[in-house]
């Protein structure tokens, strides 16, 4: 969604087309072909563990972003952050599991796809 706010200004200054823009920003749902790995690597090392490397090079590699200066970096890294995010959302849904009983895990499940689907705060109404 931030590749949305940024596309007027990357526009403007690598000159990037509506078809390179296009592109790059549908690479990024390659995640799809790291999803299954990413959860078997879940199930083995642990959801906490996992989901901390999800982050860490989520931002990482988002951070580094800042430097993408032609349309090739622009494909490579929307392709490495979609990697990077593989496994985020079932990891957190599966975390959920470990920290809520079964009776209350759908209010926390449905505030956790909420958030993420619209960005809005965090509560209980």
């Amino acid at each position: 969604m931030n590749v949305d706010f940024a596309k007027l200004q990357m526009a403007a200054d690598f000159q990037l087309s509506d078809a390179v823009y296009g592109f790059g920003a549908g690479i990024f749902f390659g995640y799809f072909i790291f999803e299954i790995p990413s959860n078997v690597i879940l199930h083995r090392v642990g959801a906490r563990v996992w989901i901390a490397r999800i982050m860490i090079s989520w931002g990482i590699i988002s951070a580094l972003t800042m430097f993408v200066t032609t349309p090739t970096m622009f494909y490579m890294m929307r392709f490495l952050l979609g990697a990077a995010e593989a496994g985020f959302f079932p990891g957190t849904i599966l975390y959920l599991t470990y920290w809520f009983p079964a009776q209350r895990r759908w209010r926390m499940t449905t505030l956790f796809i909420r958030h993420r689907a619209v960005g809005s705060h965090w509560r209980a109404d």
